[in-house]
């Protein structure tokens, strides 16, 4: 990190090199690390990029390009610089606020929530921002399972299966897309809700946010349909659209967890049999 500080002059933020007593490291982040950087023009977040984006299917260059989009729209602060040399990272100004818990979610948050991701979803398309694929994205999870000592050749045929059942999206109508929606990447601030961490941005179908978002606070079913009702008018979502999504997200979010790691490869398993028998 300490060697990073020799780029201070293209940052244009300070007029004198940074001291290591203006470096502090951030909580949080199961990917990247960040540091916060207490400079003489404000305090700003450094994030350096993780090792690890190609197995994790994560295309920096449509980061950027829809962090920038997503900033413009109010929705998180904008890159003010962004590293191309030897050390891939960025900086933002950092924003002050609260992130969500389950302890301080209420209606009205998750209300607003919605209400940004609706935004999210209208913002304009562009051309060469291309379709996630399930089968790609959760693919590439699968290859680093599949290179993990003793992974058992049922669950590497078995997650196959499951994301060639799972690839269509639920319909033609898909937007920019966050995918990664969930409380520890929303903040509170006495602007509004902010939504950090883009890494997993593209294009994809908005149930995806809403259901990824639903299922890290354990939304009751019923709570389920007050959110769809928000954000598509009441009675304007299918229920069979709405499961898919979800089972979608479930697949992707579970090879996830098993590429870091989070799951071992029983959990794993078990888990994809429980979704395969959900949907026999």
């Amino acid at each position: 990190m300490l060697q990073l500080l020799d780029d201070w002059p293209q940052w244009n933020l300070t007029s004198q090199k940074p001291q290591p007593g203006q470096i502090e490291l951030l909580p949080g982040g199961l990917t990247n690390q960040s540091f916060m950087l207490h400079l003489s023009s404000g305090d700003y977040v450094l994030r350096l990029e993780a090792g690890n984006s190609g197995e994790l299917d994560i295309n920096r260059e449509r980061e950027y390009q829809i962090h920038q989009q997503a900033a413009a729209a109010g929705l998180v602060p904008e890159i003010i610089f962004r590293s191309q040399g030897k050390h891939k990272y960025w900086i933002r100004r950092y924003i002050a606020g609260e992130l969500l818990t389950p302890e301080t979610l209420n209606q009205d948050t998750l209300i607003q929530m919605v209400q940004a991701l609706r935004r999210l979803h209208q913002l304009p398309v562009s051309g060469d921002l291309p379709l996630i694929s399930l089968t790609q994205k959760g693919g590439r999870y699968l290859q680093t399972i599949a290179a993990q000592q003793s992974a058992p050749a049922g669950l590497l045929t078995l997650a196959e299966q499951l994301l060639q059942q799972f690839e269509p999206l639920p319909d033609s109508q898909p937007c920019v897309c966050h995918l990664d929606p969930t409380l520890g990447n929303w903040i509170r601030t006495a602007h509004g809700l902010q939504l950090l961490d883009w890494e997993y941005a593209g294009l994809a179908h908005p149930l995806w946010d809403l259901a990824a978002l639903c299922q890290d606070v354990h939304l009751s079913e019923y709570h389920q349909q007050q959110l769809l009702d928000h954000y598509f008018g009441v009675g304007q979502w299918r229920s069979s659209q709405w499961r898919y999504a979800r089972n979608q997200m479930a697949l992707l979010a579970a090879l996830w967890y098993g590429a870091q790691q989070i799951w071992s490869l029983p959990e794993l398993e078990t888990y994809l049999l429980s979704l395969q028998a959900v949907n026999l």
